[in-house]
């Protein structure tokens, strides 16, 4: 089955958007989430001790979050 992403939308859109009929970005939005010092020193750590890249923890927090959002089990994004 498909991958429901409607709880990202604002709750007055819920039910007038579908998202099966849009692949464009309409309004884009950025956030910023600064890890620094002693705790990033920490991720890094746990990254190179399992060895795995930081990028790749990353990825794998972006499509869980996808996962749990949609509701399913499989998700892809891309990057470039």
């Amino acid at each position: 089955f498909r991958c429901d992403l409607s709880g990202l939308l604002r709750e007055e859109q819920k039910y007038k958007a579908s998202l099966g009929r849009h692949s464009h970005v309409i309004e884009q939005k950025e956030a910023s989430l600064l890890i620094e010092d002693e705790l990033y020193a920490k991720l890094k750590n746990i990254c190179m001790s399992h060895g795995v890249t930081w990028s790749s923890v990353l990825q794998y927090g972006w499509h869980k979050l996808l996962s749990i959002y949609g509701n399913c089990k499989q998700t892809v994004f891309g990057t470039i």
